[in-house]
């Protein structure tokens, strides 16, 4: 179907009114503290934030995103598909040493949307990673806390640090 026929460009709309996407360059958060997580971030902690589908995860990712922007090297991974995470690939394209040499940086905020539907696998990537100092911080941000099977390290690393959203 072209975009020209979708139903609501034929009752004269330019995009969906019902649609729970937020805007593309909104990162305005209503009703949530953001200072919290930027604060555990900033001491290097890992944390999950667990909200449901349309309570503004995303919107508070941007607002994460754009505070630390040219300040930190900063990793953003959407887990939309089945693939495995390419952490390394990830922290190469970080920095312009890393696209360059090929080293991978140190100290690198790593911010996981949709993290419920990682692998344990996945998950043990980014504990060696945390471990070898290449991820300073990881905040994993997730529909469901309890789906999430993080491996015992991860789960220690983490130390309660679980924010509950409502919509």
């Amino acid at each position: 179907m072209k975009l020209e026929e979708a139903w609501f460009r034929k009752e004269g709309f330019h995009s969906n009114p019902f649609s729970i996407k937020p805007a593309a360059f909104h990162d305005e958060v209503v009703g949530y503290k953001v200072e919290p997580i930027i604060n555990k971030i900033e001491e290097g902690a890992v944390m999950f934030v667990e909200a449901p589908f349309g309570s503004g995860k995303t919107t508070l990712l941007k607002r994460i995103i754009r505070h630390f922007k040219g300040e930190e090297k900063l990793v953003y991974y959407s887990h939309t598909h089945s693939e495995k995470i390419d952490i390394e690939k990830l922290l190469k394209g970080a920095s312009l040493f890393g696209k360059v040499f090929g080293k991978l940086p140190s100290g690198t905020i790593f911010l996981i949307d949709e993290a419920s539907e990682a692998a344990p696998d996945d998950f043990s990537e980014v504990l060696k990673y945390v471990e070898s100092g290449n991820l300073k911080s990881v905040v994993f941000f997730g529909t469901k806390y309890n789906r999430s099977r993080f491996p015992d390290g991860l789960k220690n690393l983490l130390n309660g640090n679980v924010m509950r959203l409502s919509s």
